[in-house]
Parts: C-alpha cells; structure tokens; sequence
C-alpha cells in the first residue's frame, strides 16, 4: 500500500479490504487490476479522483461514507462483477462514464439529491452485458439519465 499526504495512491490484494483510517483521498487507479471483492472507504475519505476504482474487475461490493459529494469521471468504470449499486445519499453529481462498461451491472439506485448526471454514464461496450435498470424517483436526473441512455427506470 502506498499513501502520501493523506491520499492512497496505490493498494494490492485479493479479497475484502478496509481503507485505513488516516487515508482522506483516493487517487485514480489506486485499486486498478487488484484482486478484491469488498471494499470498505472509512468516514475520514471525502475525496475521490477520477477512476479512482477504474478495473477492479472482481469488485462486487462497495461502501463509500456519506462525506463523499461526488463521483468522479471513470469511478467505478470496468468493474466487471459489480452487480448492484446504490449510490449514497450524499452524493450531489456523477461524473461521465462513471459507470461504463460495467458488464454486470444489474441495478443501480440513485437518490434524490444527485441533481447532475454526466455524459455516457452507463455505457456498455462490452459484448454480453446485462441489461440495467435505474431506480430513483420520478422526475428526477436519474429519471432524465434513463431517458437519455435508453435505460429502463423505476420510479420507487
């Protein structure tokens, strides 16, 4: 593992991991072709750049803390075995391709308070990718994503 000032640059595993607690920022490719499954982000990290979770291609579950206002360009882009995601209440924006080329993805649950959706957010390249469904509420951006991606929606 590899963090300077606060911000971890670069971390090798399989399996579940934990962010340390000093960690208040994640660099891009921090995590790019490690071998985890679970990833917990502590309270302490308010701080994400752009495809900071960019292939993790075994990443099936994520929990980020609710200091986090944004997920950046390229943020969890090719994480390959992610299959639901909710995207946490703090959350204000969603940067373009945050979500692309997750084959698996399933499910993602997009609270009110994301009020910015980027561009190409959930674009699938890949050949066999499932088909997405975007939960939010009615007349919201997640609703306006949908719309625009030609992605099923579920007003809840």
């Amino acid at each position: 593992m590899h963090i300077v000032n606060s911000i971890l640059l670069r971390a090798e595993g399989f399996g579940r991991f934990a962010v340390p607690e000093t960690v208040t920022a994640i660099a891009g490719g921090a995590f790019e072709n490690t071998g985890f499954t679970e990833l917990i982000v502590p309270d302490s990290v308010t701080e994400l750049d752009e495809k900071a979770f960019y292939y993790m291609e075994f990443l099936s579950k994520i929990t980020l803390p609710s200091g986090i206002r944004k997920l950046p360009a390229g943020a969890f882009q090719l994480c390959l075995a992610l299959e639901e995601y909710t995207v946490p209440d703090s959350v204000t924006a969603i940067g373009d391709g945050a979500f692309s080329n997750c084959r698996n993805l399933k499910d993602i649950y997009i609270p009110e308070s994301v009020t910015f959706i980027g561009k190409d957010v959930f674009e699938k390249d890949i050949e066999d990718s499932v088909q997405l469904t975007i939960h939010g509420k009615a007349g919201s951006a997640a609703e306006e994503a949908a719309k625009r991606e030609g992605i099923p929606f579920i007003a809840e």
